[in-house]
């Protein structure tokens, strides 16, 4: 699944940042078509990442006792933490980049 849902990501980000590349008749459509594709296939890699962690964590500690709620709990506060992060600088980052290099070169 995670894979399928990067393949379907790059898929996206391509046909959104091809409507200066080709003579369709309404290149609009296909950049709101890709992020419509590239907002699904996020969700197929960001869904399916918790438990792979969660796992990963207790193949690794296997023979050791710990509280599986409190991990469960911690890495959950990561991982929103983590999402916040990117969600509120991704924007700034792009705009910061949209102001200096102006908005088909970002």
């Amino acid at each position: 699944m995670l894979f399928l849902g990067l393949l379907f990501q790059s898929s996206g980000v391509l046909i959104t940042g091809t409507d200066e590349l080709s003579t369709w008749y309404n290149p609009g459509f296909f950049v709101i078509f890709g992020l419509i594709i590239f907002g699904f296939a996020t969700a197929m890699v960001t869904i399916p990442v918790m438990p792979e962690i969660l796992d990963a964590i207790e193949e690794a500690n296997e023979g050791e006792d710990f509280n599986e709620e409190s991990l469960h709990n911690n890495l959950s506060g990561y991982f929103v933490v983590a999402q916040g992060l990117g969600e509120s600088l991704g924007p700034l980052t792009s705009s910061l980049l949209e102001n200096r290099y102006e908005f088909r070169a970002t």
